[in-house]
């Protein structure tokens, strides 16, 4: 999976690349792209017709249950972006079991393990990205290992009565120490 967004902070060009430099290894695989744009789709065919992978654009507007079966079903999932937040996309792959590739612009190292849960990326570098996805791929145990952890962690760390707690406990704070 490949988070598509291209623009002023969107990175998927480079992610593209990253995956063509690893063609190789990724015979068996159909890398999926959500989320993209024209560009991205334009490039997605460029690199299917150069490299024989299947590139599949998923539509706009898919269903988020379809959506979360196919972060499941994939192997990674890579978001780059030169400044974002924690992404909702990350998140997902985390809870659905699919390996994180994640920008370091993000907040995915409050999340994650940097090269244990996940692996954490400059997100304009191809070759690094390359090395990431080309250890994703080849190691079981690190993915099989990661998508434990990433459970766990969503599992605790998105409980809604904690998140409702800590929540209430911030604002009374920020309040009590404002007033």
């Amino acid at each position: 999976m490949l988070k598509g967004y291209q623009g002023w902070v969107g990175r998927s060009l480079v992610g593209l690349r990253a995956l063509e430099r690893c063609a190789e290894i990724l015979r068996d695989y159909e890398i999926c792209i959500y989320s993209a744009s024209e560009n991205v789709e334009l490039a997605g065919a460029l690199l299917a017709e150069s490299t024989g992978i299947p590139v599949r654009i998923i539509p706009e507007g898919t269903p988020h249950v379809e959506m979360l079966k196919m972060f499941g079903k994939a192997r990674i999932a890579i978001g780059l972006s030169i400044g974002d937040a924690i992404s909702t996309t990350f998140l997902e792959s985390l809870s659905m079991g699919s390996f994180p590739i994640q920008s370091w612009t993000s907040c995915a190292n409050e999340w994650i393990e940097d090269g244990v849960a996940g692996i954490l990326v400059p997100p304009e570098d191809p070759e690094v990205i390359e090395k990431a996805i080309r250890r994703a791929v080849l190691d079981d145990e690190l993915v099989d290992n990661a998508a434990e952890e990433n459970w766990l962690t969503t599992k605790e760390r998105l409980d809604d009565n904690i998140l409702k707690r800590e929540t209430t406990e911030l604002y009374e704070y920020v309040y009590e120490t404002t007033s």
